[in-house]
């Protein structure tokens, strides 16, 4: 089975379509729900699917790593090449949002509390405090490419997130956040959309 998932994960997708049909045909049994005309494309890698839901017309590119814990992902989601979403806590990408390349979603966390490492996950149990969390990126809101958003994070509606800015914090939803002296600066509001779901 890890030949036969190997083989599914590494065949060459678009513009040819075969990879990508293989993919789906792989992937939906094993997952708790699966919609219409979904692309998994070439070296996309999915963990936790038992617990993880595609909805209808969503694109998972290539080379993307989901290691979430839970993962919702809604319709007309693209998340762009080489993004990871790691750490073992619950996420999701409401409808029409989109992650730009080289992003980062980070679940979960590990604090400096006095008394505790946090050099990984090959220090004993009891010597850790990690705290795994939920990300949340809400409807029509935009990821901008090498930004990284933060454990217990939500990216309110229509949200733009500009490259390489860290989130920490929750956002207002229709501002347009940048990087500023390393932190997220809000720059300004943005106009709310109007447009039919379809």
């Amino acid at each position: 089975s890890t030949i036969v998932k190997m083989l599914v994960t590494f065949f060459p997708g678009l513009p040819s379509k075969y990879g990508c049909f293989l993919r789906a045909c792989y992937y939906k049994p094993r997952m708790k729900r699966m919609g219409k005309n979904v692309i998994i494309e070439q070296g996309a890698l999915l963990l936790n699917t038992k617990d993880m839901e595609l909805d209808d017309f969503s694109f998972i590119d290539k080379y993307v790593i989901i290691a979430s814990n839970k993962t919702k992902v809604g319709k007309r989601v693209h998340i762009a090449p080489y993004s990871f979403i790691t750490g073992g806590g619950d996420f999701e990408i409401e409808d029409y949002a989109c992650i730009a390349n080289h992003s980062s979603i980070i679940t979960s966390t590990e604090t400096l509390k006095p008394g505790t490492r946090s050099s990984g996950p090959m220090i004993p149990d009891p010597q850790r405090d990690v705290i795994r969390g939920f990300v949340k990126i809400k409807k029509d809101a935009f990821i901008g490419t090498k930004a990284t958003i933060l454990t217990n994070v939500t990216i309110s509606e229509g949200s733009v997130i500009g490259a390489g800015t860290v989130i920490s914090k929750d956002t207002e939803p229709w501002a347009i956040y940048v990087s500023e002296g390393g932190r997220a600066k809000k720059l300004k509001k943005r106009s709310e959309l109007k447009l039919e779901d379809i």
